[in-house]
């Protein structure tokens, strides 16, 4: 038991000690920081001259004081890190965007030269099947075989077709699906038979005009009839439907600043949707020209359009060989 008190005596002397020297260094501290917040607000200064009233009242008095280097430091980059993070996820955004839009747009240009490789290869193989029909037969026989025009009357029928015309080699009209009146038998200045005429072109695509007949846009596609010598012996030629393609072209792109062209090489416009007022042919200088002659067989660019000026991406392909 009295080793017992002596031990609990022991304690309470340690932990009174320990009390006291507690008090003093918070009293120590308390001082100190009086002194430094006095010394900060002006008090205790020899010949401040503060009355009584200034003195009562030392947050009035206190000195302006700038920013330590490091605050500034915390300071700005607080304000810059928000607007960096920012700026970098906008131009990611940006990037991908535009990434989405080039993707896209080559999806839809794909699909457009799909439809119209497949279209144009029509007419080559319809054009090699009234060659076929008509072969050995003299005009005489062409301009009075109803069977033949009964044919072409039926090929005329075909969504894609205007009209189908056999033209003899002084550009005469001898037969077609319709009946045509005698003004529009003389076929010798479209271009589609003087480019045939003057050497054998192939399949031959011809600019976009308006029908004398029908005041519809045509164009036309023609190629040589065969001779066994090889000589020019006439031409025949299909006459496009421009309707045909721009009915597709309008089932690409729910875009309200999406435009597709059908486009020759020189610059003409065969087939454009939205449709335009009147033929159009493109310059060299205007950017799709100059696109195509950068890289003729594919690619993508951006510009202002040729014919409304709306800035958008575009992509071209050509069309196979023609």
């Amino acid at each position: 038991m009295k080793r017992a008190g002596t031990v609990a005596n022991r304690l309470a002397s340690s932990l009174a000690r320990a009390t006291s020297t507690a008090i003093r260094r918070v009293n120590g501290f308390t001082s100190l920081a009086g002194a430094r917040v006095s010394r900060d607000l002006g008090f205790g200064r020899q010949g401040s001259g503060l009355s009584p009233a200034a003195e009562a009242d030392p947050v009035a008095e206190r000195p302006q004081r700038g920013l330590a280097w490091t605050s500034r430091l915390l300071l700005m980059a607080a304000l810059a890190v928000p607007l960096l993070l920012l700026t970098f996820a906008a131009w990611q955004n940006f990037r991908l965007v535009r990434l989405e839009a080039k993707q896209r747009v080559t999806i839809e240009t794909g699909q457009l030269h799909e439809h119209a490789l497949s279209a144009i290869e029509t007419y080559a193989l319809i054009l090699a099947w009234i060659d076929d029909r008509i072969r050995g037969l003299d005009w005489d026989r062409i301009e009075r075989d109803g069977d033949l025009h009964r044919f072409l009357s039926n090929l005329e029928t075909l969504p894609q077709i205007g009209a189908v015309l056999v033209i003899d080699p002084q550009g005469r009209m001898r037969a077609s699906g319709s009946e045509l009146p005698a003004a529009a038998a003389d076929v010798s200045n479209r271009d589609a038979f003087v480019a045939q005429r003057d050497r054998d072109a192939g399949i031959f695509i011809g600019r976009e005009h308006i029908d004398q007949l029908t005041r519809l846009s045509d164009f036309d596609i023609s190629r040589r009839r065969s001779a066994p010598d090889e000589s020019f012996d006439g031409v025949i030629i299909i006459s496009a439907n421009p309707g045909y393609f721009a009915n597709f072209f309008s089932t690409i792109s729910r875009d309200e600043n999406f435009s597709a062209l059908l486009l020759r090489d020189d610059g003409s416009v065969l087939v454009r949707y939205p449709a335009l007022p009147s033929p159009r042919v493109f310059s060299s200088e205007t950017p799709v020209m100059r696109a195509i002659a950068a890289e003729p067989d594919r690619g993508l660019f951006w510009g202002r359009g040729g014919i409304d000026g709306i800035e958008r991406l575009f992509g071209y392909q050509r069309i196979g060989e023609y």
